[in-house]
């Protein structure tokens, strides 16, 4: 390609370009790569277009030779020096024709499963970051087709026989991103019990912060969309519920009983209790089997009860059931009731 193409790079069409892009097959044609013509917004359009058909429906060593050529294009890294500093490929796209293009190519391939299940796990997970990109910086209101296909990759990735490392991370986005993205209550409630590494990450962080601050007051930590979908997980599934309530008692033993875990830990049983009263149920039924009547007991102010008494429920009668349970099961109850820590010991 001589320097004549890049006054008449408007002309080009759809099947021009592409014919361009498939001279990359032959190993002898690489001298017009630095001066392919990206000057407008036109011929970047079409240009977008047809890679996404090479990448969809081209050979395996056309797509190879593809990628790293459009990482040149997008860093810069081949302007020829006719191009100004404001108008090579990186600057030339905004944020809604990014998001446009992404959705446009991913779409096709999330809803064509045997397309999808044909695709290696590193392509799997490559198209779902891009789909949630675009998904989190499409213009309000959220792109139609990016909420359905994050709905979608939640569902298939949980339905994998086994979610590893790579996928548990990827549905930790997911998760900090469950306002944004409004998924199904099904949905979170599935992601919560199969992949908590999302909650751990968020835990860790609110006890990092609790423990830095130097405000001896309960946390407002669950007052966001993502804090407040948290604590209605919480309540709706015992399984996350009591994941949760391991790791605040593993802060707690680590932390030393910090006066900002124990704020923190304060703030999120009094929240599982109001997600719970709003729902017509208790939060004993959450805690382990073991644990349930123990629960209720601690719930009872120890002030109103006598010390001791045959017949009736009184401190010793509490404590002695608390006695009974293993030590790390009792510990948790009474990080969470610390008025009874006085009458234990």
């Amino acid at each position: 390609m001589d320097s004549s193409t890049q006054s008449t790079s408007k002309d080009l069409n759809d099947g021009d370009i592409l014919q361009i892009l498939l001279k990359l097959s032959d190993i002898n044609c690489k001298e017009w790569e630095s001066q392919f013509p990206f000057l407008d917004s036109t011929t970047l359009s079409r240009v977008a277009k047809s890679v996404s058909i090479v990448l969809r429906k081209g050979k395996n060593d056309l797509k190879r030779g593809i990628v790293p050529l459009i990482k040149k294009w997008c860093t810069g890294q081949n302007k020829s020096q006719l191009l100004t500093h404001a108008v090579w490929v990186g600057r030339a796209l905004t944020i809604e024709e990014c998001v446009s293009s992404a959705i446009s190519v991913c779409v096709q391939i999330f809803k064509d499963e045997d397309d999808w299940n044909n695709r290696d796990q590193e392509q799997q997970l490559a198209f779902s970051y891009a789909m949630l990109g675009a998904a989190l910086n499409s213009p309000a209101p959220l792109h139609p087709d990016a909420g359905e296909m994050c709905h979608l990759i939640v569902d298939r990735m949980l339905k994998l026989r086994e979610i590893n490392i790579h996928h548990h991370r990827f549905l930790a986005q997911i998760w900090n991103s469950v306002g944004e993205l409004q998924l199904t209550p099904r949905n979170i409630i599935q992601l919560a019990e199969k992949s908590f590494l999302g909650i751990e990450k968020m835990l860790l962080w609110l006890g990092r912060r609790a423990v830095s601050s130097n405000q001896s007051t309960p946390l407002e930590a669950f007052d966001t969309i993502v804090g407040s979908t948290f604590l209605t997980v919480c309540s709706q599934s015992s399984s996350v519920f009591q994941n949760v309530c391991d790791v605040l008692f593993h802060m707690m033993l680590i932390s030393e009983a910090h006066p900002g875990i124990q704020s923190l830990t304060k703030s999120f049983v009094t929240g599982v209790e109001t997600e719970c009263k709003r729902e017509g149920t208790d939060i004993s039924v959450l805690y382990r089997e073991i644990s349930q009547v123990p629960s209720i007991l601690l719930c009872l102010d120890p002030s109103l009860l006598p010390d001791n008494g045959k017949n009736v429920l009184s401190k010793e009668t509490v404590v002695g059931i608390l006695n009974e349970l293993p030590k790390k099961e009792a510990a948790c109850l009474l990080s969470h009731r610390p008025a009874w820590l006085l009458f234990t010991f």
